[in-house]
């Protein structure tokens, strides 16, 4: 059964997220991604699902609510757009990607950067 609160806890994450005011940052599970509250914190995968899925969903996206101590309190694994959204962003967060898509922006209007390579190395022509 969904909570209300969970939709609308869910939702503000996301909300939160887009703006950049949610610190997600990478756990020691690959493609998992965490966000600490000062008494809990949430932790959003990928996750396969069932074969045999009437819907043929293979993946869902799933969203773990933990306690001060690290304990699992509550979970959702569902495959609706907004906790996809949000595993998507909470990802890109914790990479790097819109502050590295923001740099690039940013040069990018101010003109062509200088030619450089991978990681950031100049390159001659």
């Amino acid at each position: 059964m969904r909570y209300p609160k969970m939709d609308r806890m869910i939702q503000q994450l996301y909300e939160r997220t887009v703006e950049g005011s949610i610190p997600w940052k990478e756990t020691e599970q690959e493609d998992v991604y965490q966000v600490a509250f000062p008494n809990a914190s949430i932790r959003v995968r990928k996750k396969q699902g069932q074969q045999d899925d009437p819907w043929g969903q293979t993946e869902r996206t799933w969203l773990g609510l933990y306690n001060a101590e690290g304990k699992l309190m509550d979970e959702v694994l569902i495959d609706d757009l907004p906790l996809y959204k949000l595993y998507d962003y909470a990802r890109r967060t914790a990479m790097g990607a819109e502050d590295t898509i923001n740099e690039i922006l940013g040069s990018l209007d101010n003109g062509i950067p200088e030619k450089q390579g991978f990681g950031g190395k100049v390159t001659p022509d």
